[in-house]
């Protein structure tokens, strides 16, 4: 017979190992960086079905024994992918290596950290059926146990339960296939570099200006959502919503590729909170630290709207358009026309944004009316000095 406590608790152990890794960067530069991301990648395959499984055997258990287990199987139907990773990219250019021009690989990983965070709240779930059980005396008992032993943090999930010695086994099994795949792909990459560009023209490459830098996708987008879940406390639920646009921030010559996120989200005391900010360096680093932000957003979109080669955001927030731009780590507001969703139907004057290839447009519903409302139709936006214009 499954015990539920111990699966659960094996579930959690693994869990908080998997964020681990997650949390880690997620793309590696150079053969070691490949290495090291490819020996990850492996480790999270292994753990995230194993969570689930343990999950899924405690769960059996406690219906049996009549527990109420609807919060956890809503959960699991929600589940998605049954991977740890979502997709894996690889590139290759030529640049600088210790002062040497030469071919340089790099491998990017998109972790599934909405997965990882339904995972979690399984967990917590299952946690709440059986609210006898004080698993977090149980798993302070376990720290103090491993603190004792002299045992190293990040070890910390293979030296809790006597399961571990065959997870081990298995993440070494796979480490060692994944090292030997690397040392075979490194070599045969290092003679392709080697023998079948035999001449190239080291000045044209040393004199090749930079690729300009892009707008970024929102690709990493659940890696910076999963970041606000664990540090600002954000509750991933029915009432969770968020809005991404890349953009870039800064000035010509020293611009940064920057994802702008607006997420709406319900903390612990239950309330609806809206927070904003800029994340830049694969969610590594805040541009713009994400705090409340003034009114609720219901849509967003980036453009250079005033054409300083620095791109501003458009939010559309429940009282209407509101243009921004970065100015010393901060977003500097500036108030537009009041056009609102109309989905949420807060007043008389409605409208959606439609970004286009040059900026961003307001499209004005033909019923839309009240003061300072533009004329239905397609307005283009833009800034004038520190005034919003709508054309």
């Amino acid at each position: 017979m499954t015990d539920p406590v111990q699966s659960i608790r094996i579930a959690a152990v693994l869990a908080e190992r998997l964020g681990v890794l997650m949390r880690s960067k997620s793309t590696g530069v150079g053969e070691a960086a490949r290495g090291e991301l490819e020996l990850r990648i492996g480790e999270a395959q292994q753990i995230y079905p194993e969570i689930w499984r343990h999950l899924g055997d405690a769960r059996a258990a406690l219906a049996a024994k009549g527990r109420d287990v609807a919060a956890f199987d809503a959960l699991r139907a929600e589940q998605g992918a049954q991977t740890a990773v979502l997709g894996i990219d690889s590139s290759h250019y030529v640049g600088m290596v210790g002062g040497v021009v030469g071919g340089i690989e790099a491998k990017s990983a998109t972790f599934n950290l909405a997965g990882h965070a339904r995972a979690e709240a399984a967990c917590r779930a299952l946690m709440a059926a059986m609210p006898e059980v004080d698993f977090a005396a149980l798993a302070r008992a376990d720290a103090e146990q491993i603190a004792l032993a002299g045992e190293l943090q990040p070890r910390r999930w293979i030296a809790i339960f006597s399961w571990a010695a065959s997870i081990a086994l298995g993440l070494l099994l796979i480490a060692a296939v994944i090292l030997l795949v690397t040392h075979r792909w490194s070599r045969s990459s290092e003679y392709a570099l080697d023998h079948e560009n035999p001449t190239i023209d080291m000045t044209e490459i040393l004199n090749a200006p930079p690729p300009p830098p892009k707008r970024p996708s929102c690709g990493w987008s659940d890696r910076v959502e999963h970041r606000l879940v664990q540090t600002l406390g954000l509750y991933h639920d029915d009432d969770w919503s968020s809005h991404c646009a890349g953009g870039l921030f800064g000035h010509p010559g020293k611009l940064e590729e920057g994802l702008v996120l607006a997420v709406t989200a319900r903390v612990a005391s239950g309330e609806i909170r809206t927070v904003r900010g800029i994340a830049v360096e694969y969610g590594d680093r805040d541009l713009v630290v994400f705090a409340a932000a003034p009114d609720a957003i219901d849509a967003l979109a980036v453009a250079d709207l005033d054409r300083d080669g620095s791109d501003e955001i458009v939010f559309q927030t429940a009282h209407g358009i509101v243009v921004s731009r970065v100015r010393d780590g901060k977003f500097a507001d500036l108030a537009g026309p009041p056009v609102i969703d109309p989905a949420h139907q807060r007043g008389p004057c409605s409208g959606t944004l439609a970004p286009t290839e040059n900026g961003v447009e307001l499209v004005v519903d033909a019923s839309a009316r009240g003061k300072d409302c533009p004329s239905p139709g397609r307005h283009a936006l833009a800034l004038d000095g520190d005034r919003v214009v709508v054309r």
